[in-house]
């Protein structure tokens, strides 16, 4: 039996699996406390997994150290930061355990059992808590370029003063610019301004990694308002040229992280 998990900026997903195919999966809020939340996820594995033994942990998480196994400094998780989070996973479950970064997980889901599936180039973009995104190449993720990270969060508003798309259509953001969290928004025009930076975002990933196609995952992708035809005529409108690569919305939705999972456990040696 192997465990999977996706550690979210608001609640986390966990899920054993037998046979690398399907799974059992339970949903719980993200402790930002480091030390509780292990003990949430160990109660919650042992309850989905009835004492099975476990042969391997996959999971993701944000901001990811992979070589050290640790959380880089970061706004949504400080009491994580620096903290051995594959170390305390090794001796939780006395089994190997391979990290990866929550949204790179994500994308390897979409692109081999979502919406990207049939496609070569597929770039997947989490509007969440957060920002982040990843480009996966022939079913495999393209870690290649370190500064896609910066890449994916860089857009340049009108007043041409360069910022993060994350301080502009994350849910943290829309929560500090509008007042009330992405789920609770109904002003229209507040939903125009994110779709227009979301689209411009958008197009500076098409310009640096010309993807077949983008999918776009996460909680604020939910809200009825930020809807792919808005995005993608928003888009087009602006960067006629940007047509040539589809925009779509996540299939799998929270589950794409652990459907990833499958895939390293599928293909990797854990």
């Amino acid at each position: 039996m192997y465990v999977i998990f996706d550690i979210g900026g608001t609640k986390t997903l966990i899920g054993v699996t037998y046979d690398k195919i399907t799974f059992e999966s339970a949903v719980l809020p993200t402790n930002l406390d480091f030390k509780r939340a292990l003990l949430e996820i160990k109660e919650t594995v042992q309850k989905l997994s009835k004492g099975a033994k476990i042969e391997g942990v996959v999971g993701g998480v944000r901001a990811l150290d992979k070589d050290k196994g640790v959380l880089h400094d970061q706004p949504h998780f400080p009491l994580w930061v620096d903290k051995p989070l594959r170390a305390e996973l090794v001796n939780m479950f006395n089994a190997p355990v391979w990290l990866e970064n929550d949204a790179a997980l994500a994308g390897l889901g979409e692109a081999l059992a979502g919406a990207g599936r049939g496609y070569k180039v597929v770039v997947y973009i989490t509007v969440s808590t957060g920002i982040g995104g990843v480009r996966i190449v022939n079913g495999k993720i393209d870690s290649g370029d370190k500064k896609f990270v910066e890449i994916i969060k860089i857009i340049t508003p009108n007043n041409n003063e360069p910022q993060h798309l994350e301080s502009y259509v994350s849910g943290t953001a829309i929560e500090a610019s509008y007042g009330v969290k992405a789920e609770n928004l109904k002003d229209s025009k507040a939903w125009i301004e994110i779709t227009n930076s979301l689209a411009i975002g958008l197009n500076n990933v098409i310009v640096q990694w010309s993807p077949d196609i983008i999918v776009l995952g996460g909680g604020v992708m939910n809200s009825p308002y930020l809807t792919i035809s808005n995005i993608s005529s928003a888009l087009q409108t602006m960067f006629p040229a940007s047509q040539k690569t589809t925009v779509a919305k996540s299939v799998l939705g929270d589950l794409a992280g652990l459907y990833g999972a499958l895939e390293i456990i599928k293909h990797q040696t854990i």
